[in-house]
């Protein structure tokens, strides 16, 4: 059946499109799959992403547009997704390690979150949908791993593996593959203003004593800011 298969090919990520019927599974041989929803029958046949494990997905709000986040090829593939192919690789730059990525909400913006594993810093680059290019990069001091934004995108709140990832540095590879079967410390969110196209650090910054975290979400009832 479609899927045992999609079981046996070990899958990296998945993404379901706006509209609920297509899901595209990506394998961890760097390839991606459509699926539709109702049968389970392949639907857009197997294409490379020409990247290198995607650990995440994503589409742009109206669905024509896949991004893969490559974690190990610190790229950004795109795929249109009505020709079905790789039309461009975004670069980021040696040692990123882009782990997941978030869309603004109401803009264009993409916010890709890199760990920073051999860099002395872990960042946040912003990427325009619309042009698929970089529009900036923004440093973080700890390893990062996710970004939620509040109602209309004006507030975020980033996830990190807590302060005392500040001084991992060339090890972050090593702790982010541990950190959800060990305590590492502290986790954190750290809240970003994000009213102008890049984001800007506030001073506020809540700590987790239970473990670090791997992500931060709002629920959909939350008041928007």
């Amino acid at each position: 059946s479609a899927a045992s298969d999609v079981y046996k090919r070990q899958p990296s990520s998945i993404l379901l499109n706006p509209n609920d019927d297509e899901l595209y599974v990506f394998y961890v041989n760097n390839t991606v799959e459509a699926y539709n929803t109702a049968t389970g029958t392949v639907i857009k046949p197997s294409i490379s992403i020409q990247g290198l494990v995607a650990g995440w997905a994503t589409s742009n709000p109206q669905g024509t547009k896949i991004y893969t986040i490559n974690t190990l090829s610190d790229d950004v593939s795109v795929i249109d997704v009505n020709a079905w192919s790789v039309t461009k690789v975004v670069k980021l730059g040696f040692g990123r390690f882009p782990i997941s990525a978030t869309v603004k909400p109401g803009t264009s913006d993409l916010y890709v979150i890199n760990t920073g594993t051999y860099r002395p810093l872990a960042s946040m680059t912003v990427i325009d949908m619309n042009s698929d290019t970089i529009v900036g990069e923004v440093d973080v001091a700890e390893s990062a791993v996710h970004i939620s934004f509040r109602g209309r995108g004006n507030k975020a709140y980033l996830s990190t593996i807590g302060p005392q990832s500040a001084n991992w540095r060339g090890t972050r590879f090593i702790f982010h593959s541990l950190f959800y079967f060990i305590n590492t410390g502290y986790g954190s969110a750290i809240e970003f203003d994000t009213s102008g196209r890049l984001p800007v650090r506030t001073n506020r910054q809540t700590l987790f004593n239970s473990a670090p975290i791997a992500g931060a979400y709002f629920h959909k009832y939350d008041p928007v800011w």
